[in-house]
């Protein structure tokens, strides 16, 4: 029987050490060849969405006013590059992300966008416009605080807000609270004509607080 003492005990022990690692090495190169572990993300595609402002409506009021759009408040869950949906059919208890569906900005900047596009379509005659134009001299100034935006594919999207008017000088002059709601279809299309439709609807409930206030 052959024994090993001092150095070369050692040097076997390198040797198996170092095999071992070269074996390892080659395992993984030819998991990275195969594309294991990352099948699902390498191959997936990410959809972009975008709200569209309405067309053809009838306008509500041919004033010239200014109406700055102040704030647009929505829930920070909703606030995101990701399109979110109920996973439990319009109870709102569970919500799901739906990674390969973004918004083509984080939500809040595309509805406060075609907020004031479908506010301008409701009052045609009307100046419309962000807080960021710097636009000091609005006749009424709009700020909409959203607590739901949000539904289920194949069952209903809704929305539920408070808008709140002020005058040039911020004293508050109107606030009313709205909700819609409407059927989401039964594919992710349908599920964003839902909301671009309750984003017009609450539109239409600011023009309607607005246009008598300025005479």
């Amino acid at each position: 029987m052959t024994r090993i003492y001092g150095r070369d005990r050692n040097k076997n022990y390198v040797r198996f050490f170092v095999r071992w690692a070269c074996y390892l090495s080659v395992a993984f190169m030819l998991g990275g060849c195969f594309g294991f572990g990352n099948v699902s993300r390498k191959n997936s595609v990410i959809m972009y969405s975008n709200l569209s402002v309405v067309q053809d409506v009838k306008p509500l009021s041919e004033k010239k006013i200014t109406v700055r759009i102040d704030d647009v408040n929505i829930p920070m869950f909703l606030d995101r590059k990701e399109v979110v949906v109920e996973d439990n059919f319009g109870q709102g208890q569970r919500m799901k992300i739906l990674e390969e569906h973004n918004w083509i900005e984080a939500l809040g900047t595309v509805f406060a966008r075609v907020l004031r596009g479908d506010l301008s379509a409701y009052l045609p005659n009307a100046l419309v416009v962000s807080a960021d134009m710097f636009v000091d001299n609005a006749d009424l100034r709009v700020s909409v605080f959203v607590d739901r935006f949000v539904g289920s594919i194949g069952g209903q999207t809704a929305i539920d807000a408070k808008v709140v008017v002020r005058d040039r000088d911020g004293k508050i002059v109107a606030q009313d609270n709205f909700q819609y709601s409407v059927g989401s279809g039964e594919d992710f299309d349908g599920y964003i004509m839902a909301l671009n439709e309750c984003v017009s609807k609450l539109a239409e409930k600011v023009a309607k607080i607005i246009y008598p206030l300025h005479k």
